[in-house]
């Protein structure tokens, strides 16, 4: 059984992405990791990451696999002070340090933050970046007809 780690930013999900969760079958336009991109998370070795927002073909692969693992990677956020108004709270993060952990479902990005938490001076923790691991994958170039982003 052959598995691969796909790295898929928050930022890309909340655009374009699809939810998925343990056991579905997925397809997706990935770019290699550069090799020199280390992670400090025992999270597995993640050899391609998401994207879905090029217009180069020959830039992507199509990934089909089905999803045995998620974990999610987490940044702790409050209220921030110099940039928040009554009519508009912007969010800060503690530090860049976050924390993984596992679920089964990726859909968590469209989930809005706790205005009352966050506005009574409370952390909340948001997604930034889910870390999954493909099953029975089969990889193949993209086809210029697979590309489907638009600027």
């Amino acid at each position: 059984m052959n598995s691969v780690g796909v790295i898929v930013s928050g930022a890309q999900m909340e655009c374009c992405g699809v939810p998925f969760a343990i056991g579905d079958c997925v397809e997706w336009l990935v770019e290699e990791v550069d090799a020199n991109w280390t992670f400090h998370l025992d999270i597995g070795e993640m050899k391609y990451k998401y994207n879905h927002h090029t217009k180069w073909h020959n830039s992507l692969l199509k990934i089909t696999g089905t999803v045995a693992d998620i974990k999610g990677f987490y940044h702790t956020l409050v209220k921030d002070p110099k940039t928040s108004t009554e009519k508009s709270i912007n969010l800060m993060r503690v530090s860049e340090e976050g924390f993984t952990k596992s679920i089964v479902k990726a859909d968590d990005w469209k989930k809005w933050a706790d205005v009352k938490a966050v506005q009574s001076g409370k952390e909340i923790q948001e997604i930034d970046t889910y870390f999954v691991q493909l099953e029975d994958v089969k990889i193949s170039s993209a086809k210029e007809s697979e590309i489907t982003y638009e600027e």
